[in-house]
């Protein structure tokens, strides 16, 4: 299914009028827009519908819409962007509707956008996707509005004469939805963006991301310098909104943020920032990345809770200015807190972790570590990578704890004893009692080596009985005598006896003996006596 070029499918509520959207839902193999716009929207009262997409394949979107020639503007020039949305237009009023996509390969470019948000009154709809591969980015082409999925209390981003044009005459009000990504492989790229946000009166929805494979946010975008655009995950609070900024949670195996990309959790305005939590096998800050949660007011209240970024991963890896940072500006704001529980923490070339505060009392920083390279805590930043939480003056420091699990070199060693043991004790003593027992006992007996083959080293032992070679009758004859001599030898030979025992002769000397009725054994040999037969 392909929707190209300025071509509308929606279901509105028009301006003025009275009643809610109807919902939309596409099944297809593979949804194209281009240059077109499609969901449904309320401008007048009532609620938007909400918008439901299922693709097979694939869901490809690209391009902003130009306004025509005739509509009160320049031709040529961009009136909207591209892509999917549910929302509450700045003249409306009303709850806008869910917006969920579901496919194999979501693909978003060159100013086109997913979006559930509030331009007017009223809260926003929630964003769902679920895609194996999400793949998010910016070209070389020039594009007014920014690329990537979006949700909250937001402003159409017109401005004049660098004011934010509220068309209503005031700013939006309401909550923004919440939004919702699970897929295989993240990637924001050349200054790609999802965002929850509120620039209004109201609070921002939380984002929540499970990538079962890997999330890469890297680059920016090209063009001009105030047209460039930095790729990241955000929930936020502007410097406008009245509301606190949503919490952001991602899980995934490995998360790679370089080349400008950052994810944040953050504040301009009075409320709150977010709390930011990272669980990951492997996360990698390289080249200008950061994960923040700062904020910035003059008018915040020192009892508010303050920003927090938890961290938990087997390796935590910065590199080239890279920055984890919780830092406050303004007067009673406070430096949030950053937790790290990292197997491994490693921090190079001018990469900090801090929690400072410019005008008030910095935040804490608490890292759980087994191993710390190439950083430590300081009371000041430094050229180097630094841990710190400063605050206006050495007296509003914060805290920086570092807690390094000892580890006992010894464990899972086993201890042997001291002593020799008896082997003696480890043998099993059984005595018969008829005669039965004693036939059918089990007997350990000494060979020697007999079943062993001799060595190559040692020579043959034993005595030929029969002639290898007979070579005529005198040699059989002389092989006879010589075996029978061999024989009479052997029976002159006297027999050899097994010792029996032991006695003491005469002049004190100990003696074999072949037969000794009186013989004690050693005490240090004795043989347990069996108990008496009692049968």
């Amino acid at each position: 299914m392909e929707i190209l070029s300025d071509s509308d499918l929606d279901s509105d509520v028009l301006q003025g009028a009275i009643g809610n959207s109807g919902d939309i839902t596409i099944k297809t193999g593979r949804l194209v827009v281009r240059n077109s716009q499609i969901g449904p929207s309320t401008f007048g009262e009532g609620n938007a519908g909400n918008f439901k997409i299922i693709a097979t394949d694939s869901v490809e979107l690209s391009g902003q819409i130009y306004k025509r020639e005739g509509d009160n503007s320049s031709e040529g020039s961009v009136g909207f962007p591209g892509g999917l949305f549910a929302q509450i237009d700045a003249f409306g009023k009303g709850r806008g509707g869910n917006l969920s996509v579901e496919t194999r390969r979501l693909s978003v470019s060159d100013g086109s956008k997913i979006q559930a948000a509030t331009f007017g009154d009223g809260d926003a709809g929630n964003v769902f996707i679920r895609a194996d591969e999400i793949d998010l980015f910016e070209t070389e082409q020039q594009n007014f509005f920014s690329t990537g999925v979006f949700a909250g209390v937001q402003t159409d981003g017109r401005t004049e004469a660098g004011i934010i044009d509220f068309r209503n005459g005031r700013p939006p009000q309401g909550n923004g939805g919440n939004l919702t990504i699970q897929t295989g492989k993240l990637s924001l790229r050349d200054g790609a963006e999802i965002f929850a946000e509120t620039t209004g009166i109201g609070n921002a929805g939380k984002i929540s991301i499970l990538a079962s494979e890997s999330i890469n946010v890297s680059g920016i975008s090209t063009g001009a310098l105030e047209r460039q655009r930095t790729s990241k995950i955000t929930a936020s609070a502007s410097e406008r909104s009245t509301g606190n900024a949503g919490s952001l949670t991602i899980q995934t195996p490995l998360l790679n943020v370089a080349n400008g990309g950052f994810i944040s959790s953050t504040s301009e305005g009075i409320g709150n920032a977010g709390t930011m939590t990272i669980n990951a096998d492997t996360i990698r800050l390289n080249n200008k990345a950061s994960l923040n949660a700062n904020t910035r007011s003059p008018n915040k209240d020192p009892n508010k809770e303050q920003a927090t970024i938890n961290l938990n991963t087997n390796a935590l890896i910065m590199r080239r200015n890279s920055n984890i940072t919780t830092n406050a500006t303004g007067a009673n704001v406070i430096g949030g807190n950053i937790n790290i529980n990292a197997d491994v923490l490693a921090a190079f070339e001018n990469s900090d972790i801090s929690a400072n505060s410019t005008d008030s009392r910095g935040g804490r920083v608490k890292i759980t570590s087994q191993g710390i390279f190439g950083t430590q805590a300081r009371s000041f930043p430094t050229p180097e990578s630094d841990i710190t939480a400063t605050g206006a003056n050495p007296s509003l420091s914060g805290t920086t704890e570092i807690n390094i699990p000892d580890i006992d070199p010894t464990k899972g060693i086993i201890e042997l004893p001291n002593e020799v043991v008896d082997a003696t004790t480890q043998l099993s003593q059984l005595c018969p009692r008829t005669p039965e027992e004693v036939a059918n006992m089990p007997r350990f007996i000494i060979t020697g080596r007999g079943s062993l083959p001799p060595s190559p080293l040692e020579p043959l032992t034993g005595t030929a009985r029969i002639p290898l070679a007979i070579l005529d009758d005198g040699g059989r004859r002389e092989g006879q005598e010589r075996q029978e001599r061999q024989e009479n030898r052997s029976s002159s030979t006297p027999q050899i006896i097994e010792a029996q025992g032991l006695v003491k002769t005469a002049d004190g000397g100990i003696a074999l003996v072949a037969i000794a009725a009186n013989a004690t054994p050693s005490a240090g040999n004795a043989v347990p006596k069996c108990p008496s037969d009692r049968s």
